[in-house]
């Protein structure tokens, strides 16, 4: 002991005695090895350098294992020798801090930051090296993640396709990427150090400079604002600013990160938009006055004349006069429902289309709308099927029959060579359902969406079906829509066509047989 060598077995007892250093070795987050100074073999290694190793720190018997046990390399990749290792060149007395070297493990290379330094026999205590290793490889692998982004973010600053600035907290440019550039009209190396108000209008900068740019740094999070701003040549440009404060360790403001996009063409095109949405708004508005006061004007003369060839056509005994009068009827009574669509058309358009709803057999309601349509065409024929039992609903009579009669004379104009008309009545589930079927010319899949839009018509109907407004269908599914139901279609090109309305069942009232 007085000579300052302890062999191995001392070495060994002495550490089971000194247990507490064990326990307190075994807390530093860091790896730490003791070896014996005399042969170099490792007599304890803590918890941190066993984690290391990766399950099991490698125990050396002597100088001559440090090779094959440790197979450390510098940093150049060129394996160390015996002489050259840390614990070997303590024990000479070389004091070391902080070396880096690659130590192949069996699974792994791990770069380690050494130091190592002899202590010598002191207070009874044996003397001994210490060696403290540093692991570097998650360091190495957080920079290396560190450099990819910032990589991205310098790449995403300079590639950004909105003008990106970085300013300092005295509103001086610091970054300037090239988007910037082409909007502003000044490069990067003109811009850097300037003061923010080189961008302004001078009618603005005493407001942005004191009152916005402050607040900006008293806040915690981004801010989005609409300024004018003013270019190198002059130009005076409108942008959307998206402002985001930048924050150190300590959470003080160190500067403000600006993505800016310029928005003047898409302002002009927003305000040419809003006049032209104007400027049409007032054109239906004139069309709809022009159409409800011609309407109007229109039915004066109507109601008189329907009456007059009415009274004509019971006096009549001529039949092939009366077949005269009955034509000049339908020409009559078409007229009068192209002028009730009109009227109808700006009630729906503001919701107010009313209704008078009461129960009503649907059975009955759908028998006498098809009556008008009993000879209407030689080519076509009308088939109705109605249900054996009442279907009863709560509807305005007059508008569902109108509802119907507009389906059938849908289904007579696209059936241009003639064939039946199917038109039913069902009731399942408390649902209502009529059904107009033909077998004509179809709807194209891609015109059904719009089918029920206001001056709708097929691009593959016929030319001599382009009698009307095309308000028919528009007119049907309001009428449809205010009783709670809805009206679909089913068609397919070439093989005819579904139209369905489904509305809502109401409970049959007591003397059903005396029902209107």
């Amino acid at each position: 002991m007085a000579s300052g060598r302890l062999n191995t077995g001392e070495a060994h007892s002495f550490l089971r005695r000194e247990g507490w250093l064990r326990a307190v070795l075994d807390l530093v987050s860091v790896a730490v090895v003791l070896a014996e100074p005399g042969h170099g073999e490792v007599l304890f290694a803590n918890r941190a350098a066993h984690e290391m190793a990766g399950g099991r720190f490698p125990f050396a018997r002597s100088f001559a294992e440090y090779v094959e046990v440790y197979r450390l390399y510098d940093a150049s990749g060129r394996p160390l020798a015996q002489h050259e290792y840390p614990a070997v060149r303590a024990i000479r007395g070389e004091v070391i801090e902080g070396v880096e070297f690659a130590w192949r493990l069996p699974d792994r290379t791990r770069r380690v930051l050494v130091s190592a330094r002899r202590f010598d026999a002191m207070y009874g205590r044996p003397p001994v090296v210490i060696l403290i290793f540093q692991d570097l490889t998650a360091n190495e692998q957080a920079r290396a993640v560190l450099r990819s982004f910032e990589q991205r973010m310098a790449l995403f600053f300079r590639r950004n396709p909105l003008a990106a600035i970085v300013w300092n907290p005295a509103l001086e440019v610091v970054e300037w990427n090239e988007s910037a550039s082409r909007m502003f009209g000044w490069s990067a190396d003109e811009a850097r150090g300037r003061h923010g108000s080189f961008i302004l209008p001078e009618s603005e900068r005493e407001y942005i400079v004191c009152d916005v740019w402050q607040g900006l740094l008293r806040r915690t999070s981004g801010e989005r604002s609409t300024n004018e701003n003013v270019t190198r040549d002059g130009r005076r440009i409108l942008c959307e600013w998206y402002n985001t404060p930048l924050f150190d360790e300590s959470g003080q403001v160190i500067g403000v990160a600006s993505l800016v996009e310029d928005v003047t063409s898409q302002r002009h095109a927003e305000a040419e938009r809003a006049r032209l949405y104007r400027e049409a708004q007032e054109a239906v508005r004139v069309r709809d006055d022009f159409l409800a006061s011609a309407s109007h004007q229109l039915r004066t003369p109507l109601t008189p004349l329907l009456l007059r060839l009415e009274v004509l056509r019971r006096t009549l005994g001529d039949p092939a006069a009366c077949r005269q009068v009955d034509r000049a009827l339908a020409s009559a009574h078409r007229l009068e429902c192209l002028v009730n669509d009109l009227l109808d058309v700006p009630h729906i358009a503001a919701g107010t289309l009313a209704l008078a709803r009461a129960p009503a057999d649907l059975r009955l309601l759908v028998g006498e709308a098809l009556a008008p349509f009993r000879d209407v065409s030689a080519r076509h024929t009308i088939v109705y099927e109605p249900p054996p039992a009442p279907v009863v609903a709560a509807v305005d009579r007059a508008r569902l029959e109108q509802v119907v009669a507009s389906l059938v004379e849908n289904a007579i104009k696209y059936s241009p060579t003639g064939g039946e008309v199917r038109v039913s009545v069902t009731a399942s589930a408390g649902t209502a359902r009529i059904e107009v079927v033909d077998h004509g010319i179809g709807i194209p899949v891609d015109q059904q969406p719009i089918l029920f839009e206001r001056h709708f018509r097929g691009r593959n109907a016929p030319h001599e079906s382009y009698a009307g407004f095309g308000l028919g269908l528009y007119i049907s599914s309001a009428i449809v829509e205010r009783h709670g139901g809805r009206i679909f279609v089913e068609s397919e090109p070439g093989r005819g066509s579904t139209f369905v309305v489904e509305l809502p069942l109401a409970p049959p009232p007591c003397g059903l047989d005396d029902m209107p």
